[in-house]
């Protein structure tokens, strides 16, 4: 298998979008964005860092690591893969793992949150499988009313603690 990431641009978002539609992102994600995208994508934000997942030369995904508070050295974690068939192939394992890497060789950070609804066992499991720990849960409604169950997760990430694999090449 060949994960590879590479720096997501402006002309990736008409591709995200039909990767929104085609899985139906909104069943399994609250935010489907970095909190800070405002429709233009930015690569010298130095609290976000945003790539395409690209599986065996093919687009798959995204994945981004987006600090909330530029005194706080934790970055929350996002992962979308964008095509159901590739789903459960480790490719979210792998691209995390590199996303990690990458974005703490530009930025120091000592840990990567997230949440995850606590009906999605694929992606916990996924999470798990990449050291992180349940720290909290929580209830949130969302737009129509609905109450959705959440876990936060977290993983501590000493410098230098991951495997070097580098960015596919020419992505800037």
């Amino acid at each position: 298998m060949a994960v590879a990431l590479r720096r997501f641009t402006t002309n990736d978002l008409r591709q995200y979008q039909a990767w929104l539609e085609a899985i139906d992102a909104q069943r399994y994600m609250s935010h489907c964005f970095p909190a800070s995208f405002d429709g233009h994508i930015v690569n010298e934000n130095p609290n976000v860092c945003w790539f395409v997942i690209v599986y065996n030369d093919l687009d798959a995904g995204s994945v981004w690591l987006e600090r909330e508070d530029a005194k706080d050295y934790v970055f929350q974690l996002g992962i979308l893969i964008g095509r159901e068939e590739l789903f459960g192939k480790g490719i979210g394992r792998e691209a995390i793992e590199q996303a990690i890497l990458a974005t703490q060789t530009d930025i120091p950070f000592t840990a990567v949150r997230l949440n995850v609804r606590k009906d999605n066992t694929r992606a916990i499991a996924c999470y798990m499988a990449c050291s992180f720990r349940m720290v909290g849960q929580g209830v949130k409604t969302n737009a129509k009313g609905e109450r959705i169950e959440f876990l936060t997760m977290e993983r501590v990430t000493p410098n230098n603690s991951f495997k070097q694999t580098p960015i596919k090449p020419g992505a800037a």
